[in-house]
């Protein structure tokens, strides 16, 4: 059976109702070479003693609807096996392809008329795909990260059971970000996204389906869901996209930003904070009870920090810590000395021009916390069988092992679940307690949720919409922020595409191990910053990729002060980013499109009135950048005799000579160690 149009076609397998092949037909690629990994969806549904029984399409026999005018193909299964016996359960899978369309959509829609909860739903699960360019030419792009599919398995997993190294999942919205895969190589590639109307729970799958066969790579990835389907419910999949291209994961990209432009709209950050460098994370008590700064030396660190060009601190401290410290009160409360001398310490940081924030977690809790007696059990995220969901973290600055302490120092950690109102009117209670003292922000660690909950106690609509009850209390405190003052925002970690609508400032500990050029390109409103020590590479990494800078000297004991070279490079950055906002910061990330580079770390920019290239050295020697720009890849004709260049090392602006050659310009602009610079092309 196929669905076709004159760009793309799908191949599914009449016996089984698998996805078999895919073919780009404008240029005759075949995609999926192996046919004994085609898949379409499997169920998860659970019957004791065989706790992970499950139902796969494969296994069952399907019937068609085809309607070519409607450009739709209706693939029925009325009762799904599991182990070869009826589960009770029916399916029915929508798929269409739109004429002048290479991506066709996918949407399964199941009635559990079974005595049991459906837990898991796999779908659409693509299998089969044995490589296009080959090993070395061939990327998959998923989770902000590049990987070659041909190395991927066996992963780094020396647990073999249940095929541990085989299998790689990326849970969606902690750390996928971005509800969408692209495998690609040699300018021929295959789409995957999911079209969610509302965040979840969720996530992708890679698995190699025949590693012990002798036969090759033989690849399968899916979108995953838990919906905890009922006995008698229907439950409809998220739409999920599938289509070819002729590029690179750019073009699935666009594909996902073209969606996105319909209804997205990232929080609008202020001038100054969009225009500023980013914030200076100071530990001032840390979660085992060091002290590296004291309240009454905020003023002076804020002067310090300041006198660097960097506006904004974050303050670290166990007064706002509940899953560290055994017998803690509420946060912010306990010790009332310290408490006072916070105030006094944040007036005056308040009066030098500094936005102060501090770190808060609402989400977990330790049993032997003083507020869990009042709604620790209450709240707590459950799973199954009703047991309390953990998770625990413990630190030390003695121990050997860092950011560790033996398992005796920490006790039990729950995880509360963000959806009841009693989650909400608590944070909001603590954060108005916060701007009472002085604060002008709040950040929220783990600002999101990637457990499902059980609880029939905290009336979900479905237990996967844990994210959903995270920002809606989000979103008023966003509002309880702004009333106090303008200039005031939010900081949350782990982004991902419906939380970047709430939260104006994101940090994520592991930008630099990723491809962090993924999420800036996709959302490039949003404000990300770049956890970053006194590695000048580092910094300028994250600054040509358009990121604030989460400054954390020292593991965040110490300050800008501590190293001045490297403050000092701080402090022109931060003035270059004002002078050229208008370019950089305030204009659309652009990547490396059109643009070839050598020797420099080099990103394209498109503003209103000009296009720019911000280009970093970032090995730490004297060099000179080769930057070739195809004119054709940008909406505008270039004058490249009237190039401007804004340097790090320079206080005024400067002219360099671009040599137009057909439909490229070739610019050579010499650098100085860790220098950077910004090349404006205006107007023709």
């Amino acid at each position: 059976m196929k669905l076709a149009n004159q760009l793309v076609s799908f191949s599914f397998d009449d016996r089984t109702g698998s996805l078999t092949q895919i073919r780009n037909l404008v240029t005759s690629r075949v995609h999926l070479g192996d046919p004994k990994g085609s898949r379409l969806f499997r169920i998860v549904v659970p019957r004791l003693p065989w706790a992970s029984r499950f139902a796969d399409s494969h296994d069952s026999k399907p019937t068609f609807d085809c309607e070519p005018a409607k450009a739709e193909l209706i693939i029925r299964y009325d009762n799904l096996l599991a182990d070869g016996k009826p589960t009770g359960i029916s399916a029915r899978i929508r798929v269409t392809l739109s004429a002048d369309s290479s991506e066709a959509f996918f949407t399964l829609e199941l009635h559990n008329h079974s005595p049991d909860v459906i837990e898991q739903v796999r779908f659409p699960w693509v299998g089969g795909w044995t490589g296009i360019a080959g090993p070395g030419q061939d990327r998959l792009t998923a989770a902000c990260e590049i990987r070659n599919p041909h190395t991927m398995f066996p992963g780094p997993d020396v647990n073999v059971l249940v095929r541990c190294p085989y299998r790689h999942y990326d849970v969606y919205p902690a750390h996928l970000f971005l509800p969408w895969m692209d495998i690609s190589g040699n300018g021929e590639g295959i789409s995957y996204i999911c079209y969610l109307e509302r965040s979840v729970v969720a996530g992708m799958v890679y698995e190699h389906l025949r590693p012990y066969d002798g036969c090759g790579l033989c690849l399968g990835w899916s979108w995953v869901s838990d919906p905890f389907i009922k006995p008698g419910a229907k439950w409809i999949s998220p739409r999920v996209g599938i289509g070819v291209h002729t590029g690179d994961w750019h073009a699935t990209a666009d594909r996902f930003r073209a969606w996105l432009a319909t209804w997205h709209k990232p929080a609008p950050a202020t001038k100054r904070l969009r225009e500023s460098i980013g914030f200076q994370n100071l530990q001032f008590r840390s979660f085992d009870g060091t002290d590296f700064h004291r309240w009454e030396d905020l003023p002076r660190l804020a002067k310090e920090s300041l006198a660097y060009g960097v506006e904004d601190l974050s303050l670290w401290d166990t007064l706002h810590e509940l899953y560290i410290r055994d017998e803690a009160e509420e946060m912010l409360q306990g010790d009332r000395a310290r408490r006072k001398a916070l105030r006094a310490a944040l007036t005056e940081v308040k009066r030098l021009g500094c936005n102060a924030s501090m770190i808060f977690n609402f989400r977990l809790m330790r049993t032997t916390a003083k507020p869990f007696a009042e709604y620790g059990e209450e709240l707590a995220v459950r799973r199954c069988n009703g047991s309390p969901a953990q998770e625990g973290y413990s630190t030390s600055h003695a121990h050997a092992a860092p950011n560790r302490g033996p398992d005796y120092h920490r006790g039990a950690t729950y995880i509360l679940c963000q959806t009841p109102p009693k989650f909400a009117e608590r944070a909001l209670n603590v954060i108005r307690d916060g701007l009472d003292l002085g604060l002008t922000s709040v950040f929220v660690d783990q600002a999101n949720e990637w457990n499902c909950c059980l609880s029939e106690k905290h009336s979900h609509a479905s237990p996967d919409d844990t994210p959903q009850g995270a920002m809606r209390w989000v979103k008023q405190a966003r509002a309880l922020v702004k009333q106090r003052d303008l200039e005031g925002y939010l900081i949350g970690e782990e982004p991902d595409v419906f939380s970047v609508q709430e939260i104006e400032m994101w940090w994520h500990w592991r930008w630099k191990c990723k491809h962090p050029e993924v999420f800036r390109y996709c959302i490039p409103e949003s404000l990300q910053s770049w956890v970053v020590d006194a590695d000048m590479s580092q910094i300028n990494r994250a600054f040509v990729l358009g990121f604030h800078l989460c400054i954390c000297f020292r593991g965040m004991e110490g300050s800008l002060a501590d190293n001045p070279r490297v403050a000092r490079h701080i402090a022109r950055l931060a003035a270059l980013r004002k002078r050229r906002a208008d370019c950089t910061v305030n204009a659309q990330f652009l990547d490396n499109r059109g643009l070839t580079a050598t020797n420099a770390l080099a990103k394209v920019y498109h503003g209103e009135k000009s296009a720019a290239v911000m280009v970093g050295e970032i090995a730490g020697r004297r060099t000179t950048a080769v930057l070739s720009i195809n004119a054709r890849e940008f909406p505008i004709r270039f004058a490249p005799d009237r190039c401007r260049v804004s340097s790090t090392r320079h206080v005024r602006d400067r002219v360099v000579r671009a040599m137009p050659g057909g439909n490229r310009i070739m610019i050579h602009t010499k650098l100085m160690p860790f220098e950077v610079q910004i090349i404006e092309l205006f107007l023709q």
